[in-house]
């Protein structure tokens, strides 16, 4: 019987082989290659303001230099920005565990900024003397006519 199959097992077996290795060499690289994928992705996305200030005057090395250091103090001021609510966060969590709350609203009393609003917009819609027809209407009979056919 001839083999239906148009890879040999011995040709599947090493494309599986090849992936394994493909997939360790990469895991064990990556402490080189994800610095690198990052570097990459900088360039391409810093690449455009260096541009822009070369064509305003500025030389290759003062424009890469300036956006470099634009960009660090961007990354920092982001950085500092969340280390401070995330240390908010940490020191309000014992106080929250005391209260019984983990700073989330309780459902059941709602929020009552939210169901004020709701009133007053629904004060200040026009009162329809019949209710709209249609899908999702009320119809005594359903559908077909009579309920439970």
């Amino acid at each position: 019987m001839a083999n239906s199959s148009s890879t040999k097992p011995h040709e599947s077996l090493f494309v599986f082989f090849a992936l394994v290795l493909v997939t360790a060499c990469l895991y064990w690289a990556r402490t080189v290659l994800i610095p690198l994928a990052l570097a990459i992705l900088l360039a391409f996305v810093l690449t455009p303001a260096v541009a822009a200030l070369q064509r305003r005057g500025l030389g290759r090395l003062p424009a890469v230099l300036l956006v470099v250091i634009l960009a660090l103090m961007l990354l920092s001021a982001i950085g500092y920005i969340v280390t401070r609510q995330i240390n908010t966060l940490v020191a309000n969590l014992p106080r929250r565990r005391s209260d019984g709350t983990s700073g989330a609203r309780d459902p059941r009393r709602g929020n009552h900024r939210l169901a004020a609003a709701g009133r007053s917009v629904a004060g200040a819609l026009p009162v329809q003397a019949h209710p709209p027809t249609g899908v999702g209407s009320q119809n005594p009979g359903g559908a077909l006519g009579r309920k439970g056919q």
